[in-house]
């Protein structure tokens, strides 16, 4: 007669308590033989539903050898339990004289291949009946979820790198200005290794990542092109000589071309010591820009 053997069994997953019905259902029984070869343990019970009760306790077993104890009136079996099967090793199923084979035999959940990413399947005695064990960089019952590391913060790139997030993996690219293997990165140079624009008449400043063009004393426009003359550029023009402090700080006194009511230019001598906070004074004309006075 079969025998459906089913059981809630409580334990401690994550701090959490849950309950899995475990079944296992003794469908086959072979009388006079015994397996051998995949002992796990031999008890002594009262009823043959209580050695299956063991097997089922225990996740190792998927069958159990049963045979009456020899001293009269006492009523008792011996349990051994297996850890193997008779469709899985049928060469260990001997004829055994006085013994009974009972397996648990189930269809393997694994063999539908239901676990993807080359996960790793294994099958449980329980309603779930298998569990799949991810590849890293995947998570999911069956394994089918990618794992974001650069939004979830699990990588190990550099601060001065982009995390480039792939199915199963990561990358690590660094940044613009900087160089390495994306876990490790180091500033670039521009200026040393000359990988910057910079115009002939501005200096080049490294910084983190990057670098600047200041143009030379003189010229004030900041970038990098400091094209026109001592004060004057078409891109960014000073109509006074505090416009030109105002650009270029550490201008000194001299001549510097102007421009003049939004359209002509003129050479203006300025007192850059006699600049006001306020703008006002410090020059004097020196030349407009076609030679006359």
């Amino acid at each position: 007669m079969l025998q459906l053997l089913i059981i809630c069994v409580f334990f401690s997953v994550v701090e959490r308590e849950c309950c899995a019905c475990r079944i296992k259902e003794f469908s086959t029984t072979i009388p006079g033989s015994a397996l051998r070869g995949h002992f796990i343990k031999e008890l002594h019970v009262a009823e043959e539903d209580v050695c299956e009760l063991h097997c089922y306790l225990d996740d190792r077993c998927q069958s159990i050898n049963l045979r009456p104890m020899t001293i009269p009136g006492t009523g008792t079996w011996i349990c051994q339990l297996n850890s193997k099967d008779h469709i899985q090793h049928p060469e260990s199923l001997m004829k055994t004289d006085g013994f009974k084979y009972r397996a648990a035999v189930q269809q393997n959940p694994c063999s539908s291949s239901p676990c993807v990413k080359n996960a790793t399947c294994q099958s449980l005695v329980t309603e779930k009946r298998f569990q799949c064990i991810c590849p890293k960089g995947f998570k999911g019952n069956n394994c089918n979820e990618d794992i974001d590391e650069c939004s979830q913060g699990a990588n190990n790139c550099s601060t001065d790198a982009w995390c480039i997030n792939s199915e199963g993996a990561f990358a690590c690219q660094c940044r613009s200005g900087y160089t390495g293997n994306g876990t490790t990165c180091s500033d670039i140079n521009e200026c040393q290794r000359g990988l910057h624009n910079c115009s002939s008449d501005a200096t080049c400043s490294n910084t983190n990542g990057s670098f600047t063009c200041q143009c030379t004393m003189g010229f004030i426009y900041n970038g990098t092109t400091c094209n026109g003359n001592k004060g004057y550029s078409s891109s960014n023009p000073a109509a006074s000589c505090s416009d030109v402090l105002r650009d270029t700080p550490a201008s000194l006194n001299g001549s510097y071309y102007l421009i003049h009511d939004g359209e002509s230019v003129v050479l203006t001598y300025c007192y850059m010591d006699n600049i006001s906070e306020c703008g006002g004074g410090g020059w004097t004309l020196a030349m407009k820009i076609d030679g006359k006075k």
